[in-house]
């Protein structure tokens, strides 16, 4: 059965998800007519694909510094899985790209939850989020995670508050000594297009939507998920992460990703914490019946 094949981390495991993550981007987000021709589409999947995996690589390196931290082998099942249930033609190179950021930001706050001494990923993580925060200014609510940091932390001093700042004032004397030079525009190669506003009223976005809610319920309920999953910092990452790609969601200023980029790394790495602590058994229903789901909505919409 499906999930039996996700207990343990090995190469079947993380050849299966590549391939699986690899067929969902290319049938169901990838251009369906790409301009430079069929082998563009195929590269692109293909780097996207790989994004991906970089991205499991970098849960992985964070459980060899922290062998508290908890990364399940479901979850290189989570990441087709996640992208199957979200409508067609909402993720892009550029929203792997962001959930990357993400991760590496995690990481920061994961190393932080674990120190005494956190002046170095504090600057990391500031760094990070100021580089996601100039490609989208909408994002720049995730700074409240470097806030909760440091009064969870006891680090609202001099020296904290000076690990956070310098990224900050480095990158607004970089872009502003280049728009002094040169017009801003002209060198900004990663700007990006506004997306098409979606609404969460189609059968692919509520069946999105009750995905999150149901393993928000099994994070929230169930007290195996509540022992693994109780860390203030990564809940709080978490937290801001959704409820900042909510906000932008439903607000009527364009932003540069969409809902699911925002979320996307999150949803996955929760999806497959509430799911790793259920039997097998439990998950192929959960599994057969999601993929069944949204056949059908897929089905009804064509």
């Amino acid at each position: 059965m499906l999930a039996n094949l996700f207990r343990k981390t090995n190469l079947t495991t993380m050849v299966l998800g590549f391939v699986m993550v690899f067929i969902v981007l290319f049938f169901f987000h990838a251009e369906l007519y790409h301009i430079l021709g069929t082998s563009m589409k195929f590269f692109t999947v293909l780097l996207e694909t790989v994004l991906l995996m970089a991205l499991m690589g970098i849960l992985y390196r964070i459980k060899k510094k922290d062998r508290y931290f908890v990364v399940p082998p479901i979850l290189f099942l989570m990441a087709p899985l996640v992208l199957f249930l979200a409508p067609r033609q909402s993720f892009q190179i550029e929203g792997l790209v962001l959930s990357l950021f993400l991760a590496l930001a995690f990481q920061e706050v994961v190393m932080m939850e674990q120190r005494s001494q956190i002046l170095k990923p504090l600057f990391n993580i500031s760094f990070l989020l100021c580089l996601i925060a100039y490609i989208e200014p909408l994002l720049s609510p995730l700074f409240l995670i470097i806030i909760g940091v440091l009064i969870q932390k006891k680090q609202l001093n001099i020296k904290g508050i000076t690990a956070v700042i310098t990224p900050v004032l480095a990158f607004s004397f970089l872009f502003l000594s280049l728009g002094f030079f040169w017009e801003l525009e002209n060198i900004q190669l990663w700007k990006l297009s506004l997306r098409e506003r979606r609404s969460f009223l189609g059968v692919e976005e509520l069946i999105f939507l009750g995905f999150i809610f149901f393993i928000t319920a099994l994070l929230l309920f169930s007290k195996a998920n509540q022992s693994t999953f109780s860390s203030s910092l990564k809940n709080l990452f978490h937290l801001v992460t959704l409820v900042l790609g909510l906000g932008i969601a439903v607000s009527p200023i364009e932003s540069q990703f969409n809902f699911y980029e925002i979320i996307f790394f999150s949803t996955l790495y929760l999806a497959g914490i509430a799911l790793y602590s259920l039997s097998n058994f439990k998950v192929n229903i959960i599994l057969y019946l999601l993929i069944a789901l949204k056949t059908a909505a897929l089905i009804l919409i064509n």
